[in-house]
């Protein structure tokens, strides 16, 4: 599959505008929708999203519509982005900068755990068995050629899971400017700061869990969440927003947020 992450807010965009026209649009009702600046850079942004198998085109219509994989991706960035959006509308907090600081860390800890630490050693040339032990450097032209081709795709799937997570943080970002610009470091020396308050694992896996159906896991999970939630941001929580927070209010939530986006809806913005 192709790379689609060139122009990351116009592809997200198109998508989201073919996925409320089922029968396709043609190239230019998109670009007076869109309005991308130039023909060329739109036309470059479709390429990479048929290249990358999320739309076709039809020769015969002209016209560009969403494919199954492109409604599963807009799906997962719907996924991804649940959770800060629940932070931030479901009253735990006592007002939305908290609600909104909260979310961030949370987008923290789920980069960080995905992207994981720096390993130094995964950048050197040392051949590892399946158990990841090292091996040695390689010897023959052969190593050295499977070596590199590995080393390639490794970076590929990484840069193109870093601009999925950073463009969720993009499109949460805009919709929450102010109280965002409050939380986000100013400089790269202030960035340690927001890593240190990223949540950890066990937080976001309690959150992931607070939405699941069966009732008895996410009471558990709600439970440790809360427990999170007042351990990291003690002077921040709203009681009688901890207090309802419930299996009821977070399928509730899961209810209104759930699918693609409906006829009129805005990509990150939430369903009425």
């Amino acid at each position: 599959m192709g790379r689609w992450k060139k122009y990351p807010d116009l592809e997200r965009r198109t998508l989201e505008q073919l996925t409320l026209k089922p029968g396709g649009e043609r190239f230019t009702q998109l670009f007076e929708e869109l309005k991308p600046g130039s023909k060329s850079t739109l036309s470059d942004c479709l390429r990479s999203l048929v290249a990358a198998g999320l739309i076709e085109h039809d020769y015969l219509t002209e016209c560009f519509r969403i494919t199954d994989q492109g409604r599963q991706a807009i799906g997962k960035t719907q996924l991804r982005q649940r959770g800060m959006e629940f932070l931030v509308t479901s009253g735990i907090f006592k007002d939305e900068d908290e609600a909104v600081r909260a979310a961030i860390h949370l987008w923290s800890g789920i980069f960080r755990s995905t992207i994981g630490e720096q390993n130094i050693l995964q950048y050197l040339p040392f051949r590892v068995d399946k158990n990841g032990d090292l091996l040695g450097i390689p010897e023959k032209d052969e190593e050295w050629q499977l070596m590199e081709t590995a080393f390639e795709l490794t970076r590929k799937v990484r840069r193109d899971v870093e601009d999925s997570l950073i463009q969720d943080l993009r499109v949460f970002v805009k919709k929450h400017r102010g109280a965002a610009a409050l939380t986000l470091p100013e400089n790269e020396a202030k960035l340690k700061g927001l890593w240190e308050k990223a949540w950890p694992r066990d937080a976001i896996n309690d959150l992931d869990l607070a939405f699941v159906s069966d009732r008895s896991l996410a009471d558990k999970a709600i439970s440790d969440l809360k427990d999170f939630l007042n351990r990291a941001y003690p002077n921040s929580i709203s009681k009688s927003g901890m207090k309802d927070l419930a299996f009821e209010k977070v399928q509730l939530f899961k209810k209104k947020h759930a699918g693609p986006p409906s006829p009129g809806h805005r990509w990150g913005e939430p369903k009425t």
